[in-house]
């Protein structure tokens, strides 16, 4: 019979996921004969560097950013460094999988913890740690729809560390917040859109329902790997090649325009998986980025929005 294939699994995150948080959902994954969290970029390479050195034959690596959707850099950060990895080790097979939520997925379970936890009188505070400018930005366009088909209730953003807090943003309503007169009493409600947890903030999900979204992913990141050789890491170099600011080098560069392939990356609602192919179409070079078509969403079939621990 032949040797089963080690498995280890490093979940990686970003400024808006605990460390803490991501630890308690992978345990206990069975799909992985060891489970590693790092947290930063440094932590990441050493621990892959670490395992490149190991003598095991056939081992195979899964690494998985640890987003909610938003944190682009993050996804292309991470798959630069698998990418290096990869040219180094060729003993070791090394597969970037998708992160455990994407919009989507980000959108319905806030959506499910609007119904669940607050009402028409209420303000809800979408709140979580600042990422860049425009992942920001983006946790507005996401808080309107989270707002449309949920409780009613006011829906305000806010983050945990620049303009605006929470405390900033629920100041113009605190004249009616708690006030025993009013009937029913207006209350607040922080929910957090990230990964991250803070006291008296409910989570975006719970880690039963975290670790059944990191298990889906990372064994389609299994199966791509073992019986495609997709290895996810090419699209996702690409993940945030369109977020942020465009600066055409056309005719205010003297007119000397050029071109370039772009790599779409296509999401399926089946797998999750962020691979793409290539178009080879032309168009003006950005100097920055602006929004992002990499899409990494999840069949929410095995994902209980509504589940609470």
């Amino acid at each position: 019979m032949a040797a089963q294939t080690p498995r280890i699994l490093i979940a990686h995150c970003g400024v808006d996921a605990s460390p803490e948080f991501i630890t308690t959902a992978v345990e206990g994954l069975d799909t992985f004969d060891q489970t590693i969290v790092t947290s930063t970029g440094t932590e990441l390479r050493s621990t892959l560097a670490d395992l490149g050195r190991e003598d095991t034959e056939n081992l195979h690596i899964v690494v998985m950013p640890m987003t909610s959707g938003r944190n682009l850099p993050l996804i292309a950060d991470t798959a630069k460094t698998c990418q290096w990895f990869k040219r180094n080790h060729s003993n070791v097979r090394i597969a970037l999988a998708a992160p455990p939520l994407g919009a989507t997925t980000t959108l319905a379970f806030l959506r499910a913890t609007l119904r669940r936890e607050t009402s028409a009188d209420d303000i809800a505070v979408i709140c979580s740690a600042a990422i860049d400018p425009f992942a920001d930005a983006e946790l507005f366009r996401i808080a309107r729809l989270a707002w449309t088909h949920s409780s009613g209730a006011d829906v305000v953003v806010a983050f945990d560390d620049v303009y605006p807090s929470v405390s900033q943003t629920l100041a113009p309503y605190k004249a009616t917040l708690d006030d025993e007169s009013l009937r029913p009493t207006r209350r607040s409600t922080v929910i957090r859109a990230d990964l991250q947890t803070a006291e008296n903030q409910k989570p975006l999900i719970t880690s039963t329902a975290l670790a059944t979204a990191i298990s889906q992913s990372a064994k389609t990141a299994l199966h791509l790997l073992q019986s495609h050789d997709d290895d996810g890491i090419e699209a996702a170099l690409l993940a945030d090649h369109e977020h942020g600011y465009a600066h055409s080098h056309g005719e205010e560069d003297g007119g000397h325009g050029h071109s370039h392939g772009h790599v779409h990356g296509h999401g399926h609602h089946h797998h999750g998986h962020v691979h793409g192919h290539s178009h080879g179409h032309g168009h003006n070079h950005h100097h920055h980025h602006h929004s992002a078509d990499v899409h990494t969403e999840f069949d929410l079939g095995n994902i209980d929005a509504d589940a609470t621990e």
